[in-house]
């Protein structure tokens, strides 16, 4: 597989992942107590425990996307990048 391939998909991985992170971020937000409501009695946490966990997922999902993905991205860009 070309360098230019590998690039363009990771590129299209990093802006569908982030959109996906941003649509899961702004729906916990907007819709927290229906959230709760069906997760906290599941697994019976408290709001300070559901919010914690939360925002825990959501920053592990970050990390693994600027990991894996968006760092790849840029390191290929760089590589091939004209002298």
């Amino acid at each position: 597989m070309k360098t230019k391939k590998i690039q363009k998909f990771l590129g299209w991985c990093t802006v569908i992942n982030f959109a996906l992170l941003g649509f899961t971020t702004l729906m916990l937000m907007f819709a927290h107590d229906w959230a709760y409501s069906i997760h906290g009695n599941m697994f019976n946490l408290t709001v300070e425990v559901y919010d914690a966990l939360l925002f825990g997922y959501l920053a592990f999902w970050k990390a693994l996307i600027i990991v894996f993905v968006f760092i790849p991205y840029i390191a290929i860009r760089i590589v091939r990048k004209p002298i």
